[in-house]
């Protein structure tokens, strides 16, 4: 995945002053610059995100087609060192070669909307043999099918959601309040991807919170799914951290085309705020381009940058997870063309550079810039004749 870099100072101070004008923070990521098998926190991610080993496991710069991305694998954890408050914008190219996620205690996931898990721990005494104190870590299983719960399924977390590429499609789980074992259970639906796309090569996903009532997640610049969230501030008493976190009573995941796919009540999708997070039980996912947008605005100012929905028929098929994959180039494709979030053209497998959101604005001011310096050394050559 090759980088397009900036060919002057001059410009990269341009596209600086234009992002620093606006109230949205950007916060990016990739890897080619890093040195294989450097782990996450000596990359530039070691300012912003916390990284975890609790056993055998990587988190670390490796090799990837036409460049180099971070892969997470066995028991691991990378999570943002504080939460985010209002809306943001979260994204990053992402693929799996083990695309075990609905696995019991395998699995991996890409988590939003969730509380730091340090702030309440459970009491896991399944084995009868005394207490067994612990926190809901992004890479802890919740121990609910070993329980023997009967109110959805064995996951992986604590709270919010979070997203795994299944071998069928993607796959999008809600941690939810249960009755029964420690109180968390997993209710996993999985969205057949969009044709072209697979789990094994990279494909660009992207969240959109508008920090309140609606989570949209995008694949390769295209609506996929929607959480619509009400009955925010719900507490559960069983917990220890009631004066500190509090969830949405209720949560519905709709389709691109607005068909109800689920609904969920007592979730434990954080309400109060937002941190981001990856986890691996098993499994193993390496993801590149990670872009983290926040500020009043940061929603709108990458919509507006993409391309407009492709209209399709929404009884229509999906293509057969047998058929035949196209010739895979490096990255991931798609006709959407280049990602407003992370910059990668998805019509090919190379990479470019962008902020995104204020493309069309740096473009002008830079094309404004060049041409005042244009007209200056013109002015200046003429004086010295």
């Amino acid at each position: 995945m090759k980088k397009i870099k900036l060919l002057s100072a001059v410009l990269a101070l341009v596209m600086a002053f234009a992002m620093s004008a606006s109230a949205v923070d950007t916060l990016s990521y990739e890897f080619d610059n890093d040195f294989v098998g450097d782990p996450a926190d000596f990359t530039s991610m070691g300012t912003f995100w916390s990284k975890t080993l609790p056993a055998v496991g990587t988190c670390q710069v490796v090799e990837v087609e036409g460049g180099k991305g971070l892969e997470l694998s066995g028991f691991s954890e990378l999570k943002t060192t504080d939460v985010i408050t209002g809306e943001y914008v979260f994204g990053l190219d992402v693929k799996t070669n083990d695309a075990t996620a609905s696995a019991e205690m395998v699995g991996h996931g890409i988590f939003l909307r969730s509380v730091m898990p340090e702030h309440f721990m459970k009491n896991n005494n399944h084995s009868g043999e005394g207490d067994w104190p612990m926190h809901l870590y992004y890479y802890e299983s919740d121990w609910y099918g070993v329980w023997g719960g009967t109110d959805g399924a064995q996951g992986i977390g604590g709270s919010g959601i979070y997203a795994s590429l299944d071998d069928e499609g993607l796959m999008l789980t809600v941690k939810s309040f249960t009755e029964d074992a420690m109180n968390v259970s997993s209710k996993p639906t999985v969205i057949p991807y969009p044709d072209g796309v697979y789990y094994d090569e990279f494909f660009n996903l992207t969240f959109f919170d508008n920090g309140v009532d609606k989570i949209d997640v995008y694949i390769n610049n295209q609506p996929f799914a929607t959480f619509e969230l009400s009955e925010p501030g719900v507490v559960y008493d069983v917990d220890a951290n009631t004066a500190e976190d509090a969830y949405f009573g209720k949560a519905v995941l709709k389709d691109a085309y607005g068909t109800e796919l689920a609904t969920f009540e007592n979730t434990r999708i954080s309400s109060k705020s937002s941190q981001l997070a990856f986890g691996t039980r098993g499994g193993k996912i390496v993801v590149d381009n990670i872009k983290v947008i926040t500020g009043e605005g940061a929603v709108e100012s990458v919509k507006s940058d993409l391309p407009a929905p492709e209209t399709k028929d929404p009884t229509a098929t999906q293509k057969p997870a047998e058929d035949t994959k196209a010739p895979a180039e490096s990255g991931a494709t798609t006709d959407a063309g280049t990602n407003a979030v992370t910059g990668t053209d998805t019509t090919a497998g190379d990479k470019t550079d962008a902020e995104g959101g204020n493309t069309g604005l740096i473009i002008g001011i830079v094309v404004a810039v060049v041409a005042v310096i244009a007209v200056a050394v013109v002015v200046v050559m003429k004086k010295k004749k």
